[in-house]
């Protein structure tokens, strides 16, 4: 998922960049795809209405993507895939992602071999984007762990509930997924990496970003970056002692 989806992103952000191998993309292999659809569709039984409208939301679909079509398939099979497996699946994808930004902002973005270490120990202005792109991780980090908590217990709580069918049943599930209790039980693929946000990231966010507000004139986006960290950090404590205490 993270391989194809960092295809489309070096795709968009340098479409130049030299490469042994591109992947195919285009219309011509869009109209392949989506004449190779229509074949097995013919043979597959269904109603013809049925057929049509799959056929038009798939070249909808195959034209909005054509340049990064084979990413976006990947993508979309690697989620069908992911779907079917424990619900705590997802939880554990969220956590070792997080432990992935953890380990990029704190080592990565500073000893990259694409640029001098020493020069970016020294350098307000990277250690400044390295607080920003902190940041930015964080939130996104926290936001997926909490996202897919409530994805792991909406479905927990979906399959457990019964005598309840379509409507009725998503309604009960999704209203005891945002019961308290199920948010205070102890989830360890959501308390160890949040801890480790709350306890490491956190810090080093705000350090990165008075080290760069030291070295040159205060900025308002360093300042951002150290505040928001510290509003992260506070309610993650908090949660945690909620959740241990």
């Amino acid at each position: 998922l993270l391989v194809c989806a960092g295809i489309i992103v070096l795709r968009i952000k340098e479409p130049e960049r030299p490469r042994p191998f591109r992947v195919p993309s285009g219309w011509l292999w869009s109209g392949i795809l989506f004449a190779a659809l229509a074949v097995a569709l013919y043979f597959i039984p269904g109603a013809v209405s049925t057929k049509i409208i799959i056929l038009a939301i798939a070249a909808v679909v195959f034209s909005f993507f054509r340049n990064f079509l084979f990413p976006t398939l990947g993508i979309l099979s690697c989620i069908y895939l992911i779907y079917y497996l424990p619900p705590t699946s997802w939880l554990r994808f969220a956590a070792w992602l997080n432990f992935g930004f953890l380990i990029y902002v704190a080592y990565g973005a500073i000893h990259s071999r694409m640029t001098s270490a020493e020069a970016k120990k020294s350098d307000a202005n990277h250690l400044a984007y390295t607080a920003r792109l902190g940041v930015v991780l964080l939130v996104i980090g926290n936001a997926m762990l909490f996202f897919m908590r409530g994805f792991d217990v909406f479905r927990m709580s979906h399959r457990s509930i019964t005598g309840l069918s379509g409507w009725s049943l998503f309604v009960a599930a999704l209203h005891k997924t945002f019961e308290a209790g199920s948010w205070v039980e102890k989830s360890w693929f959501l308390i160890i990496p949040l801890a480790l946000n709350t306890f490491i990231l956190c810090p080093l966010i705000i350090r990165r970003s008075s080290q760069a507000n030291s070295l040159r004139e205060t900025d308002r986006r360093s300042r951002a970056s150290s505040m928001i960290a510290t509003v992260i950090a506070v309610l993650s404590i908090i949660y945690l002692v909620i959740v241990f205490f």
